[in-house]
């Protein structure tokens, strides 16, 4: 067993003398240039390696940056509408006849001093006048006739000369007598109105705008002679949806716009509803209009409702600020030392702006924000603010 060990050698022995110093050299030179790489003790050494160089100090990102607004939060609606006359008239003649003089023509407006406009033949009315007033004048005597015969009755009758149902008899004749004078004087008083109605009158200002019968027609009741309206006053006419209803009741006021005569009017809402129209699912709204001289019937103009949603106003920047994606909503804020802050923000219901605009919640009004590179400008980044490319931000000023 002895012998077997002192047979085996490990392998430090193999080497031998001159093999033990050969290794410590090598082990040596290995140290010795370990310790000279240059930052192994952790410090750099800039002398033994001249070729590297110091890391360069961060660049600001120039940015075009815009400042966020506020406009007051309130919905506006342009609707076509028109301009009507307060009121039409068709006039229609109340007796026949034949037609002698239209004495109005079309866009002419009735004098007060002068407000016949049509004359019908009035002879055969002056006829049944004077048939009536002689039919009255019968009536008087007859009626006057029975008021004596009674009192002659009464008188006998006292004397005990007359019978009762004799005198009952002349009362009876009196009653009948002055009813018939009562229907003779109501035919005479209808005469006397048939004859005034061949005149046909108009209200003075009333403007003509159709002769619908010619001098020689025969006028029939009920069939128009012509066509007028009141132009002294004037109503604004259009519709609104159900979301506009509540700025467009009773006593509200409304602007509109003449495009050809430019400038905003004023108008007072007299009427809203009452139910929609059934094909359009909108609601009709009158207004009055102050008087004008330049307005007139039949214009067209653009109705302008504006409905306050809220006291609090919104706050609006540029969509293009705006970064959204499924996960999330931010914009990047330009913080008072040039550095970035994607700040999550909120979407308020803004129906009333342009589609390049939003309205956001999260945001002061006058900040700063990145509207380029917005997914390049990591938090803390530092930018270059530089101004907006479209120039001064339109939303500041309010919806019109």
């Amino acid at each position: 067993m002895a012998r077997a060990t002192a047979g085996k050698r490990s392998w430090w022995e193999s080497l031998g003398a001159a093999g033990h110093r050969r290794l410590l050299a090598v082990l040596v030179l290995a140290v010795g240039s370990t310790a000279a790489l240059p930052g192994c003790d952790g410090a750099p050494d800039a002398a033994a390696s001249p070729t590297v160089a110091a890391r360069p100090p961060t660049v600001a990102i120039p940015v075009a940056v815009t400042t966020a607004g506020t406009l007051p939060d309130v919905a506006v609606s342009r609707e076509v509408a028109r301009l009507l006359p307060w009121r039409s008239y068709t006039v229609a003649a109340a007796v026949a006849g034949q037609v002698l003089e239209v004495r109005r023509e079309v866009g002419e407006r009735v004098a007060a001093d002068d407000p016949i406009v049509v004359r019908l033949d009035a002879e055969p009315y002056r006829i049944a006048l004077a048939r009536a007033r002689a039919a009255l004048a019968a009536a008087e005597a007859r009626r006057d006739w029975a008021a004596l015969e009674l009192a002659r009755a009464q008188e006998l009758f006292a004397q005990q000369q007359l019978s009762t149902t004799l005198r009952e008899r002349a009362e009876i004749e009196l009653r009948v007598a002055t009813a018939e004078h009562a229907a003779a004087a109501a035919a005479l008083a209808a005469a006397e109105l048939d004859l005034a109605r061949t005149e046909v009158r108009l209200e003075p200002g009333l403007i003509i705008t159709a002769r619908l019968l010619e001098p020689g027609a025969h006028a029939t009741p009920g069939i128009p002679l012509l066509a007028a309206i009141d132009a002294r006053r004037l109503r604004l006419r259009f519709e609104v949806g159900a979301d506009m209803l509540a700025a467009c009741q009773p006593g509200s006021s409304i602007a509109f716009e003449v495009k050809e005569l430019g400038g905003r009017r004023r108008a007072t809402v007299i009427r809203a509803g009452p139910e929609a129209d059934p094909r359009t699912h909108r609601f009709p709204i009158e207004a009055e209009v102050a008087p004008a001289s330049d307005l007139l019937p039949g214009m067209t103009a653009v109705a302008i409702v504006r409905l306050e949603r809220s006291a609090k106003p919104l706050v609006v920047v540029p969509r293009a600020a705006l970064y959204e994606s499924f996960a999330e909503r931010w914009v990047a804020v330009v913080n008072a030392d040039r550095t970035i802050e994607r700040r999550p923000v909120a979407l308020r219901e803004a129906p009333q702006l342009p589609p390049d605009l939003v309205a956001i919640e999260g945001v002061a009004p006058g900040e700063q924000l990145a509207l380029e590179r917005l997914l390049e400008l990591e938090p803390a980044t530092r930018v270059e603010p530089r101004p907006e490319p479209s120039g001064p931000a339109s939303y500041r000023q309010p919806p019109r």
